[in-house]
């Protein structure tokens, strides 16, 4: 039995990525349970383990010896630590397809750390203006010896830059997912007037698609995507014909700003970004999630209310509420987009009559989806502007961040 001392900075819990020491702790002992929010262990059945973890809000802050721990599982776990985590392994390219609403013909490069490349010639194409149109998306990464740990590391880098991407690109981004997800679909038909339809995965695949390399992708024989000034970039309502995707001039600055930033506050970008993404997804489906996802994305990006005082009377927060502060931060960060500020706290209003269930938009209502009222009209205008303020705080935001 190892002495009972905190074991966090032995087994290097300072130096390494939780996720990547939680599956050495996981490989070793084969087995996990979760006592309570604060507690997991390994290696035994409830307090007759090997290995106790302790966490606040889901971060790892103590790795306490179980009863059943030996001298020798500490050894063999920093020897795993040191060649699995902390070895430097070779650098490898990981690439995942991404889409978006407008063909990709150009490629950009982000210093070293990642690439958007057009699809190789024998991939597949949408036959239409419209729809998700694939690119590549490369970058690099360290590997690593342990198989698992080599793909956590490919793929958790892979989602944040799309989720990065998706909140600096003026059109939706974004990947296949992990999740295998089946649809009933209309396959292609030999007798148009005998439709049948099909159950199949989501996917997207051809034969040489390799999610792994040695180096990025050749790009010589493709232009650089194009760059617009970002006031005209992000000013943009809608798709002409014969366009293709472009970045807004001054990426490579906004992106020197997000990989500046502290963890927490890349985090919050992510965050940011991730309800941003979801509320595209969502749209389709119900434009009442799509709408309480868009202020979730601005309120990723506000100020934490924690260690506010509360009044001694009422027992409310002292100091401005969520509808003001949700106002003077859009007002902050989207300024130029021409919205009232009677419309800022009607949007935020809205939001929270949603999310408690006291109302839906008039879309999701409609017994068709939709209809052509003074409702709906106000509805849709009132998405559109949600868009904007969203894509500009973002933006703004991550500008505004000293480096």
């Amino acid at each position: 039995m190892v002495a009972d001392n905190d074991l966090f900075q032995e087994l290097s819990g300072d130096k390494t990525d939780q996720s990547e020491l939680e599956q050495v702790f996981l490989a070793h002992f084969g087995r996990a349970t979760g006592l309570d929010e604060e507690t997991i262990t390994y290696g035994g059945q409830r307090e007759q383990c090997a290995l106790i973890l302790k966490y606040a809000d889901g971060s790892l802050t103590r790795i306490v010896p179980g009863p059943l721990l030996t001298q020798e599982d500490v050894s063999a776990l920093k020897q795993k630590i040191h060649e699995e985590l902390l070895t430097p392994g070779p650098v490898k390219i990981g690439r995942q397809v991404l889409f978006t609403a407008l063909p990709v013909e150009g490629w950009f490069r982000y210093k070293d750390v990642f690439q958007i490349a057009p699809v190789p010639p024998d991939a597949p194409r949408p036959p239409y203006l419209i729809g998700d149109h694939p690119f590549m998306l490369e970058w690099r990464f360290p590997a690593s010896s342990n198989g698992v740990i080599h793909i956590l590391r490919r793929t958790i880098l892979e989602r944040e830059l799309e989720l990065l991407l998706n909140a600096l690109l003026w059109l939706p981004v974004r990947g296949a997912g992990s999740r295998a997800r089946f649809h009933w679909v209309l396959p292609p038909m030999e007798d148009p007037t005998k439709p049948t339809s099909a159950f199949l995965q989501e996917t997207y695949a051809w034969p040489g698609l390799a999610l792994e390399g040695d180096e990025f992708l050749e790009t010589s024989h493709h232009p650089l995507l194009a760059e617009v000034s970002p006031n005209d970039y992000y000013a943009r309502h809608g798709i002409s014909i014969g366009e293709v995707l472009d970045i807004p001039a001054g990426l490579p600055a906004m992106l020197d700003h997000f990989f500046a930033l502290a963890r927490e506050d890349r985090d919050r970008v992510l965050r940011a970004s991730y309800w941003f993404q979801y509320a595209s997804r969502a749209s389709d489906y119900s434009r009442s999630a799509a709408y309480m996802a868009l202020v979730s994305a601005v309120e990723s990006l506000m100020p934490s209310t924690e260690g506010r005082s509360r009044c001694e009377t009422c027992g409310q927060f002292m100091g401005p509420g969520p509808t003001k502060m949700f106002v003077d931060f859009v007002e902050r960060f989207a300024t130029g987009s021409s919205i009232s500020k009677d419309d800022r706290s009607r949007f935020y209003a809205v939001r929270s009559a949603i999310t408690h269930g006291a109302r839906l938009l008039h879309s999701d209502r409609s017994a068709w989806g939709g209809s052509f009222t003074p409702v709906s009209l106000r509805e849709q205008n009132d998405m559109t502007m949600m868009w904007r303020i969203v894509r500009a705080t973002i933006v703004n935001w991550l500008a505004s961040r000293k480096m």
